[in-house]
């Protein structure tokens, strides 16, 4: 009888484990695709919203400065490797950006220093005109 009973207690902790381990996975790999697809979101938001915001350049000088300190490798993929054992460019260890992310980086870096200086000057110029307008009787005192 003490046999059987054992069998039973052996069956229900090894199907409670199961299902530990396989609640563990499943949380493993939520944790892993939000972070994948956060590092994914975060390179297409650096890439397009300089345009808009020009406090992106800032982010985007911290990562060429973090490629430049880690010779041209990813520190975000790097991680990722070390908690997941894979990238979001594959199961192998592969943190090298390639050199066309690296200069796309580069050159939006500055045409947004450009856009941004050129926008910002011309901006307060336009603000300036349209206070002397607004504050000078005749249009011809302007001139």
């Amino acid at each position: 009888m003490d046999g059987i009973y054992n069998k039973g207690v052996h069956n229900i902790t090894n199907f409670y484990i199961k299902k530990t381990l396989l609640l563990f996975l499943m949380i493993n790999t939520i944790i892993k695709y939000l972070f994948f697809s956060l590092h994914i979101i975060c390179i297409l938001l650096t890439n397009i919203l300089w345009i808009f915001y020009s406090k992106i350049l800032f982010l985007q000088l911290l990562v060429i400065i973090s490629w430049y300190i880690f010779k041209n490798k990813c520190i975000i993929t790097y991680y990722e490797y070390y908690f997941f054992k894979e990238t979001i460019m594959g199961k192998n260890k592969k943190f090298h950006v390639p050199w066309y992310g690296r200069y796309s980086l580069y050159l939006e870096f500055i045409l947004g220093l450009f856009y941004h200086n050129i926008a910002y000057h011309s901006f307060n110029y336009l603000l300036t005109f349209k206070d002397s307008i607004n504050n000078s009787s005749n249009f011809l005192s302007i001139l």
